[in-house]
């Protein structure tokens, strides 16, 4: 991770933290403790942007869609996870824990332990020996000993950590998401996304899953699930949105370069579909980017891509979702409501499209339908 996308991450955990206080799902000494890490380690970030460190003021690599207002979203380079949600979890488990041991209450000791796991993991794994001597099957503490291994490198022993938390508490979220980056980081993406896909069905707290998202470990897995023919065509459309981004605000800069690369990934993606016609990765990319041109004369492009999409995989949630949304743009409500009600028991949408809510699409689809005058014969 750089400094550019530690800074951003930090600042906007110190904005989460103090929500999460105000809410009363954190005390005072664990938002003060967990705050002054933040505080601490944002401080030594702007500090280094201020001395010009060339690592400090690197772009970050991916942006999402929402931060940005651009195209698309970007793989993010994940290369550590903050303890957002030990945070989480130990509030939510740990309220009125007896004493057990010297150094106070167990959650008091956990939170004690969090900051070293991630700044000195060996002093980390050191003191979530203490609790586990007293509470050997400890979730919490399983987990983030055994994160506080693997960022010492020590990947397998933190492994087997990670796999004895799922004989303790298979239903604690944490676990899922370290074990996900483990398999992301040995490039087993299929085997990081089955850890999402139970994370997922866990239906853990919504920080767990905007923190995940925010620090782009479930798009950067989509990104490694993509077919390899696919993956350079997306790129370019990711290079786009990083150049999109960095013009955005500054009066006088060119987009073109951006739209020449947006141009270059669709023509990337004609190509695939051309030796490839039913490659469902390209046929997705391609609607997804001739949809959102906002180009009368691209939709039935896109709509076309979509369609044999949906014809290919018609209980792929994101081929579903995403023609809803193009057909609604092109003012076809009801085919948009067709593919909103078969979308319901499909499950989740990739992460690698980030467009309207079917919530979002399907309120402003029952309104044109509403409005839609009627004839009688």
């Amino acid at each position: 991770m750089s400094r550019h996308e530690e800074r951003d991450f930090l600042l906007a955990s110190l904005d989460d933290l103090d929500a999460e206080h105000e809410a009363g799902d954190l005390d005072d000494a664990d938002y003060a403790a967990l705050r002054d890490d933040y505080v601490a380690r944002a401080a030594e970030v702007l500090r280094a942007e201020e001395r010009g460190d060339p690592e400090a003021s690197a772009p970050a690599r991916g942006r999402s869609l929402a931060r940005t207002a651009v195209w698309i979203v970007g793989i993010v380079a994940l290369a550590s996870l903050s303890g957002w949600w030990l945070a989480r979890s130990v509030g939510a488990r740990g309220q009125g824990t007896s004493l057990t041991g010297s150094g106070g209450t167990l959650r008091e000791r956990l939170a004690e332990c969090l900051p070293l796991s991630f700044q000195e993991p060996a002093k980390g794994a050191a003191c979530y020996d203490k609790i586990l001597a007293d509470n050997p099957d400890n979730a919490e503490a399983l987990t983030y000993k055994g994160w506080a291994l693997v960022r010492q490198g020590k990947t397998d022993d933190g492994s087997k950590l990670f796999d004895r938390v799922l004989t303790v508490d298979p239903t604690y979220p944490d676990v899922h998401v370290f074990r996900a980056v483990v398999r992301k980081n040995a490039k087993d993406f299929a085997g990081a996304q089955t850890e999402l896909d139970t994370l997922y069905s866990l239906n853990p707290p919504q920080g767990v899953l905007s923190t995940m998202s925010q620090m782009g470990l479930d798009t950067e897995v989509a990104f490694g699930l993509l077919s390899p023919t696919v993956q350079p065509c997306w790129q370019q459309a990711e290079d786009a949105a990083q150049e999109l981004s960095r013009t955005q605000g500054s009066s006088g800069q060119s987009t073109s370069g951006a739209t020449s690369k947006i141009e270059g990934a669709i023509t990337c993606l004609s190509d695939v579909t051309a030796k490839e016609p039913d490659n469902l990765d390209a046929l997705l990319a391609s609607g997804y980017l001739l949809g959102i041109a906002h180009a009368d004369v691209l939709y039935p492009q896109a709509k076309a891509a979509l369609d044999h999409a949906v014809e290919l995989a018609p209980r792929n949630a994101t081929a579903r979702l995403l023609r809803a949304a193009l057909l609604n743009t092109m003012g076809d409500p009801s085919g948009a409501l067709a593919d909103l009600n078969a979308l319901a028991p499909l499950g989740r949408t990739s992460p690698l499209f980030p467009i309207a809510s079917p919530a979002d699409i399907r309120k402003d689809v029952e309104s044109q339908l509403s409005t839609t005058p009627t004839t009688t014969p």
